[in-house]
């Protein structure tokens, strides 16, 4: 009898690689789990965090104004903010955009702005009183796809002119003073600094915008550009930054602590902090992705940001789904990657938000001091810590990492390893036990089996799961016999776990 540890599974899923080829901490599958700090880990819950929305939001936005802390959300036509507790119907007029014409929200000089590349952009200043207003200066007959701000700037891309597409052109607006919106778009006017310029070296199309320390970094579906204040005449100086893959779609772009990170046409996912581009998929979780993704309706994915948990969550729908229901997660300090099961999510915000948080009380608890599985007295609503709060379609507004539960409902987590040849391919193996090293509260049942196959690129046979109790269990026994073991751990319950290691008991029975 020789128990094999496999001492660090904290080190992520890799889908792309054959089993038999990954390190012992390396996990082959995996749903609803995690990988930081050295631990293989469930993902925490989702819960709706406002009054259910009036309308199904296709986008939502972080917006503060003094003490008040907003939540924008849109629909195809409406408009809605809430507070926290109140929601209140700030359109302008009905928008007319499909679910395709994804809006382009944020906050600029303290004033939110919104476009949706079919619309004439709107603002909004924080007053519940007044509504969106058609962005001041915007010019007659112009439309825009994309819209962001930049430094003193807010920059637009893809611009229509009197129903002429131009989809390499950039236009820009005048520069502003601190808590004001620009006052002109129009580049003839010798006394403004509002201007354009086409960027036509490649054939794509302008997608998106966002800063990258002094510059800002343009997107086409195709090559990546800079935009760089100079001063002067030329105002702007233009480039192209190093690399040939552009991006999807609009939302498709974050930042994080080592600069961008995007999804691209092709369904990989890159990093860059402007010079060079580098693939974070490739030989992990490239092929996976593109296999799991809806082709059909891949323009809806999009990434959001999660600050707490250093992560960054590629949402896209996947099989037949047509709103986003899997997250490829990137953690960027631990650099691994876990999944996530979503509900129709259809885009992310992360901000500061303003909730009364009910759960974290004495008389609302129903944990008991051995069962709780965090520290007593924590919030999921944390009001100055930035929160990912994710749009749904049923309509809602969710806060991610939030409880043990999907909205109430428990949710499956699975953690498996294949292909265990433990540096002895040829050798028949009988797999007899399992000592995992869980932390989880007192009487959390987690239900282990052990597989085995004769040849690497078959399925494991796995026995009958055996049920382990964490804070009564030891080891649990079961048994498997081939060249090639397997492990496998999952739950059904919202009942929190982790794992930083485990053995295996291994008799080894001869050769092949």
């Amino acid at each position: 009898m020789t128990w094999v540890a496999i001492s660090d599974w904290g080190q992520g899923l890799n889908r792309d690689t054959l089993a038999e080829e990954l390190p012992l901490g390396v996990s082959s599958n995996a749903s609803n789990v995690r990988f930081r700090n050295g631990f293989a880990e469930t993902f925490r819950g989702m819960a709706n965090a406002y009054t259910t929305p009036v309308i199904t939001p296709y986008h939502n936005c972080h917006y503060t104004v003094g003490s008040t802390r907003f939540m924008v959300y849109t629909g195809l036509q409406k408009t809605y903010v809430d507070d926290g507790t109140t929601q209140t119907d700030i359109t302008n007029a009905n928008n007319t955009g499909a679910i395709d014409d994804r809006w382009c929200g944020f906050v600029f000089n303290g004033v939110y702005i919104q476009n949706n590349g079919v619309d004439v952009p709107q603002f909004w200043g924080g007053s519940t009183g007044s509504n969106l207003a058609n962005l001041t200066g915007w010019p007659a007959g112009y439309l825009c796809s994309s819209m962001r701000a930049f430094g003193n700037y807010i920059v637009a891309l893809d611009i229509t002119r009197s129903g002429v597409r131009e989809y390499d052109t950039i236009l820009w607006s005048s520069s502003t003073e601190p808590g004001a919106i620009p006052s002109s778009w129009n580049i003839a006017d010798a006394t403004k600094d509002a201007g354009d310029v086409a960027q036509a070296e490649t054939n794509g199309n302008f997608i998106d915008s966002m800063p990258l320390g002094d510059m800002n970094v343009l997107y086409k579906d195709d090559a990546l550009h800079y935009q760089q204040l100079i001063g002067g005449n030329q105002i702007f100086k233009f480039g192209r930054l190093p690399g040939d893959t552009g991006l999807l779609a609009r939302g498709c772009v974050q930042s994080f602590p080592g600069g961008h990170v995007y999804l691209t046409p092709g369904f990989d996912v890159v990093v860059h902090g402007g010079q060079g581009l580098t693939s974070i998929l490739e030989g992990r979780m490239q092929r996976w992705l593109a296999s799991n993704i809806n082709a059909t309706y891949a323009a809806r994915a999009f990434l959001a940001k999660s600050p707490a948990s250093n992560e960054i969550l590629i949402c896209f729908p996947s099989g037949s789904a047509t709103a986003c229901d899997k997250a490829l997660v990137w953690n960027w300090k631990d650099n691994t990657f876990g999944t996530r099961d979503l509900n129709g999510v259809t885009y992310g915000s992360t901000g500061q938000v303003t909730i009364t948080d009910t759960t974290s009380t004495w008389a609302a608890s129903t944990d008991t001091w051995a069962s709780i599985g965090r520290t007593w007295g924590y919030s999921d609503y944390a009001p100055n810590s930035p929160r990912l709060v994710l749009a749904r379609s049923t309509p809602a507004l969710s806060i991610y990492d939030a409880g043990t539960t999907d909205f109430g409902t428990d949710f499956a987590t699975s953690l498996e390893r294949t292909g265990l040849h433990l540096d002895a391919p040829g050798t028949v193996k009988l797999f007899k036990g399992i000592r995992p090293k869980f932390e989880a509260a007192d009487g959390t049942v987690i239900k282990c089996q052990l597989g085995a196959a004769m040849t690497p690129y078959s399925s494991p046979t796995y026995s009958t799961a055996v049920d382990f109790t964490v804070g009564t269990d030891i080891e649990v026994h079961s048994f498997a016999s081939g060249r090639f073991g397997a492990v496998k751990f999952y739950t059904t319950t919202g009942s929190p776990w982790r794992m930083r290691s485990c053995e295996i008991d291994v008799l080894p029975m001869g050769g092949y």
